[in-house]
This record gives structure tokens, C-alpha cells and sequence, in this order.
């Protein structure tokens, strides 16, 4: 058994008390600088342009915290953005970066539906953590700070209760998972953990599948 399943508070708090760290030594500060006046200002999608930079400065810290840390190739579509080692055991991480003012927007898009009953039908799958930073964007003349403030969400996708996960259709034949609303229990200062077994989890995605279809084909017919 994955002792990472059974005690999920060890990874969290070691990430916790690692970004904390981080924050004090003022590292948690990406500054952008332009030729051009207010151009950061006239940034419409803020996040598409600031998430890939905060993830790409989380692979960097996260790097210097693990014996062995393996990023995604760049540009490239994965489904782990990067693979741990931790205590001997193997850990998943996708990385996500969330704007502080559309923090209030409680959903997490994930993977396909396909990637997860891969995953979790092997024998001890290795742990998949998902980690959210919340940054603050401060755009001024021809300078941008992007400040990470939190480490707002790490959880194992098997801690979500059940009734938290949503599906959606993309193309045809292709689903994605996300969460939806986002549980206080997922919060890095959580201390609630309730762990569900990767065959609870495939039953739950196999059954919001069947339901998304069901929905679907009830309203062609109408």
C-alpha cells in the first residue's frame, strides 16, 4: 500500500512549510519588465499570459525540494506536468496557477477521462497530487510583478468527495474531468482527509460519463 495515500498530510505539510520558506526569502516574486509603456496593462487575459509563468517558476522550486523531480518536455501535452520522488515513493503533480481575483471561481479543470482510467486501473498507482498557486497580478507603467501569495490547494485526487467531480464532453467521444465546487478540504491547511480507492474513483467518472450521454441523447430526441 502507498503510504502516501494512507497519510496525505506528510506531502502537504512539507509543501506547505517548503512555500513558506520560499515566501520568506522573497523568491516568490516574478518581475517582468517592457520598452513598452502600459503594455501590461492592456493584457486582456491575464491569466493565459501569467499561468504558464507561474507554472514554469513552480517546476523551478519544486526541483530544489526533490532528490528527483522530472518536468513535462515544454510545449508538449502530458498528463502529469511532473514526477516526484518522495520518501522512495513515486508522486504525480499537475501544477496550476490561479489568478487571486478569480479566486471565488471554484472549479479546477483536469485531464481527460481517458487519462485517469489509465492511471488508476494499474496495481498501486502511483499518487497524483494537484497543486494550485494563487498570484496576485500588478501591472504598473512598463513593469509587471506577478507575486505568488499561496499555495492555496495540494491534494491527492482521491481525497475529493465523489459528489465534487463534474464531467463535460470536448470532441467526440472525449470527456474532462474537473471539480466542481472546489472542497475546504482540499486547502493546503487542511487537516481533513478522507481517501476513496482508485476503483471508487473510476466507478464515479464511468458513472458521470453515462449520465453526460444520457443528457446528451435526451436532448437530441427533444
Amino acid at each position: 500500500m502507498n503510504p502516501l495515500t494512507l497519510s496525505p498530510q506528510n506531502l502537504r505539510q512539507f509543501l506547505s512549510g517548503s512555500f513558506k520558506e520560499i515566501s520568506q526569502r522573497g523568491d516568490n516574486v516574478i518581475v517582468l519588465t517592457s520598452n513598452f509603456s502600459s503594455v501590461f496593462e492592456r493584457i486582456t487575459s491575464p491569466n493565459e499570459f501569467a499561468g504558464p509563468l507561474v507554472e514554469a517558476w513552480a517546476h523551478l522550486q519544486l526541483s530544489s525540494l526533490f532528490a528527483k523531480y522530472v518536468s513535462a518536455s515544454a510545449g508538449g501535452q502530458a498528463f502529469a506536468d511532473s514526477v516526484a520522488e518522495y520518501h522512495g515513493q513515486a508522486v504525480w503533480f499537475n501544477i496550476k496557477a490561479k489568478s487571486r481575483l478569480k479566486e471565488k471561481r471554484s472549479r479546477i479543470n483536469l485531464s481527460s477521462l481517458q487519462r485517469y482510467n489509465t492511471h488508476y486501473s494499474q496495481v498501486n498507482p502511483a499518487s497524483f497530487y494537484v497543486l494550485v498557486f494563487e498570484y496576485n497580478w500588478q501591472p504598473l507603467g512598463n513593469t509587471l510583478k506577478i507575486q505568488i501569495e499561496k499555495l492555496k490547494y495540494t491534494f491527492n485526487l482521491l481525497e475529493i468527495p465523489l459528489e465534487n467531480y463534474k464531467i463535460e464532453g470536448a470532441f467526440e467521444g472525449s470527456y474532462r474531468i474537473f471539480i466542481s465546487p472546489i472542497p475546504k478540504s482540499a486547502e493546503t491547511e487542511s487537516t481533513t482527509y478522507s481517501i476513496i480507492t482508485a476503483a471508487q474513483f473510476l466507478q464515479r467518472i464511468a458513472e458521470l460519463r453515462d449520465l453526460h450521454m444520457a443528457r446528451k441523447t435526451s436532448r437530441t430526441r427533444n
